[in-house]
């Protein structure tokens, strides 16, 4: 076990010692690496009221608060071996949010009024203090 504990920082040190001396990027492989934060609401409300004084009040509200934040970073170092075509360092960061809000509110009849119901209010955040780096 010590031994393959010794190999396998051998080849760590190699592989840094490698890039860092600008090994031409042909000799290296590929690195593919990302990191995507996605949020999703959906949100529905329907309300029907019939007959004098049927009044909605404080009804069929949504609300969605989302957020995406990445502050490990996002980084790529290559190591392997390729061919010149296809080599390199393919990293994303992909951070969305999505708020689908639908609120029908139908009253019928004398009297009946509609108050503070059927709003939609959406608040939606992306963040990313970590960085994308890549070596090749």
């Amino acid at each position: 076990m010590f031994r393959n504990t010794i190999l396998a920082s051998i080849a760590i040190v190699t592989t840094l010692f490698l890039i860092v001396i600008g090994i031409p990027s042909h000799v290296l492989g590929q690195t593919s690496q990302s990191i995507s934060q996605k949020n999703t609401a959906n949100q529905k409300s329907n309300i029907v009221t019939g007959g004098a004084n049927s009044g909605v009040t404080n009804s069929g509200n949504n609300a969605a608060v989302q957020s995406n934040a990445n502050s490990g970073g996002n980084a790529a170092v290559n190591t392997g071996s390729g061919s010149c075509s296809g080599t390199g360092n393919h990293q994303s960061i992909g951070q969305s949010n999505t708020a689908n809000q639908k609120s029908n509110i139908v009253t019928g009849g004398a009297n009946s009024g509609v108050t503070n119901s059927g709003n939609n209010a959406a608040v939606q955040s992306n963040a990313n203090s970590g960085g994308n780096a890549a070596v090749h």
